[in-house]
This record gives C-alpha cells, sequence and structure tokens, in this order.
C-alpha cells in the first residue's frame, strides 16, 4: 500500500472506531486514551469488559478485549492494515466478541420473510460468525406460513423487508416482541449491524 494512502486509512480507522462506536452503540462506553506520534488507543467499556484498539503510525493495528483489571485476555489480534475493508471484517469480529459478553444469556431469534429461505445466505453468515465467537445467540430462518405454530420457540422476530409491512398483524398473533429489520442491512447482508441491533435489545 502507498505510505500517503496508509498514513490517511490509519487515521481514518482511528477516528471512525472511536466516533461509530459513540454514535451507534449507546451501551458501549468509549474513550481516546492515548494520541501521540507514534500511536493512538481507543479504549471501550461495557459492563466488566474492556477494549482496546491501538493504530500504530507503522500500519500496525491491535485489537484486545480484557476484564477490568486487565488480568485476562479473552482476544487479542495484531495485523497490518491493507485496506479499509480488511480493517472493518476484523473489527467487525471483534465487536461481535466484545458484545456478545454484554448479554450472556441464550437468545434464540427467527428471521421471519414469506418462504424461509429467502434470509438464508444472510442467516448463514450469522451462523457463520456467531459460531466462532461461540455467541449465545441463535439465529433461525422461519416462513411467514410456519409463524404461528413456532413462534414460541423464539425470544424474538426480526421481519425481513418483504414482510415488514405484515408487522401489525404478525404482532397480534404472536406473544414475542417483533422488530423490523433495516432494509440497507438486509440488502446488503450487513450480518454484524444486525448481530449488534438484536444484541443490543
Amino acid at each position: 500500500m502507498d505510505e500517503f494512502y496508509q498514513k490517511t486509512y490509519l487515521m481514518i480507522v482511528f477516528k471512525w472506531s472511536y466516533y461509530y462506536t459513540r454514535k451507534n452503540m449507546k451501551n458501549v462506553r468509549c474513550d481516546i486514551i492515548e494520541d501521540t506520534k507514534d500511536y493512538h488507543t481507543v479504549r471501550f467499556y461495557l459492563k466488566n469488559r474492556v477494549a482496546f484498539l491501538t493504530v500504530w503510525h507503522n500500519g500496525i493495528i491491535e485489537e484486545q478485549i480484557t476484564d477490568e483489571e486487565g488480568k485476562e485476555i479473552y482476544f487479542y489480534l495484531h495485523y497490518t492494515l491493507k485496506s479499509l475493508s480488511q480493517f472493518l471484517s476484523y473489527y467487525r469480529d471483534f465487536m461481535v466478541v466484545f458484545l456478545r459478553d454484554a448479554n450472556p444469556k441464550h437468545v434464540k431469534v427467527g428471521i421471519v420473510d414469506q418462504d424461509g429461505f429467502s434470509s438464508s445466505y444472510l442467516i448463514s453468515l450469522m451462523k457463520e460468525s456467531l459460531t466462532i465467537e461461540k455467541s449465545n445467540l441463535e439465529v433461525e430462518s422461519v416462513s411467514l406460513s410456519s409463524l404461528e405454530e413456532v413462534e414460541g420457540d423464539y425470544d424474538a422476530l426480526y421481519l425481513s423487508p418483504s414482510v415488514m409491512h405484515l408487522k401489525g398483524d404478525i404482532e397480534s398473533i404472536v406473544s414475542v416482541p417483533v422488530y423490523v429489520i433495516d432494509p440497507l442491512v438486509y440488502a446488503t447482508n450487513d450480518f454484524y449491524t444486525l448481530i449488534h441491533t438484536i444484541l443490543s435489545k
């Protein structure tokens, strides 16, 4: 990567991680604890967990999750920044691990679509990430026609854009909370945002 772009990307990564978290993750506190000529560090707090994202000027990014005292390390990864898409991929995994500790009870949700198959790719991405991270969140596809039979199996239902217009009708026949998946999240298969949304409810 060109040195100019690498330095620019490093500052984008540092600032974005801080401002994105402050704006979009209300249950996560964050602050900048180091801002020197050699490195920048953002610290994230969540209950009894602390996470650090350190951006070094030589192109290295470190991600770490510890207990409050810093005695036990739950996650550690360092890598050389090659592209913004690479950073986002690693950052999403980092935050999935961090956020899963915020909600330790087992949660099972159904993703509702017309036929139970339309959301299968998104669900497979979510399951892969959740399996790798040993998450307490379980997701399954639910068809509209089987909703009444299986709704008791879930803690919540999330409606795909194809059935979101039926939210009121669905709420009247089920006893669990019903949410609508943002169409942009669904269309882009942004499993990280959907996982975060579910865990923050």
